[in-house]
């Protein structure tokens, strides 16, 4: 599998100029992969570990961690100097997700593959990386106030697809990202058991 450094490379086999003028600011695109090991030479779980490891050099607040559904704890930011790897663990085995922010700041594969995204998409790009453990839920039914590229790296899950709520979600940039409490979600369009994927919404 060649390795993911390009827009292309990470749409493929679709090419890009039916990307943008077909699906970009239209449709959630599904790009299934075969292949287990595709993301490989781009980050992996253990790579996850040995960024944590570097981001302990660092003032930047690159770490969240976000509580279970159902937790009445709140998300808790730190920077890479106070991180404890220990607590860490501990709470990712209690089902919370973890968060590096800005992952392209500590790992170079995907810095270049964020500065090669820039030019074609026509816009600042920032890349996270989450982990979250078997039988927990990152985050509840939300939309994102920008375009996301979601790259399905290691192990699997299922992913709740919703029809818009708004055509252009920076217009309603308020802080409330969370539907639940705002409408009646119905059914998802789409549910995909997640694997090797990429995802564009």
């Amino acid at each position: 599998m060649p390795a993911i450094r390009t827009l292309q490379s990470l749409l493929a086999p679709v090419p890009v100029d039916r990307f943008v003028a077909e699906s970009w600011e239209q449709l959630h695109v599904p790009n299934v992969r075969r292949d287990p090991g595709c993301y490989g030479t781009l980050f992996t779980c253990g790579d996850f570990d040995r960024c944590l490891h570097v981001a302990r050099e660092t003032q930047r607040d690159l770490l969240t961690m976000v509580p279970p559904q159902g937790s009445d704890a709140r998300p808790r930011r730190v920077r890479g100097i106070d991180l404890d790897t220990r607590e860490l663990y501990r709470l990712f085995a209690d089902g919370w997700t973890l968060v590096i922010n800005l992952l392209e700041k500590l790992w170079p594969p995907v810095a270049e593959l964020g500065a090669a995204l820039e030019g074609p998409v026509g816009a600042s790009v920032f890349i996270n990386a989450y982990l979250t453990p078997a039988q927990s839920q990152g985050f509840d039914v939300h939309y994102d106030p920008h375009d996301v590229f979601v790259l399905h790296v290691e192990g699997s899950k299922t992913c709740s697809i919703y029809g818009r709520f708004y055509e252009f979600p920076l217009d309603k940039s308020d802080g409330r990202h969370y539907l639940r409490e705002q409408v009646r979600l119905g059914e998802p369009d789409k549910q995909r058991f997640l694997e090797e994927l990429t995802l564009t919404t």
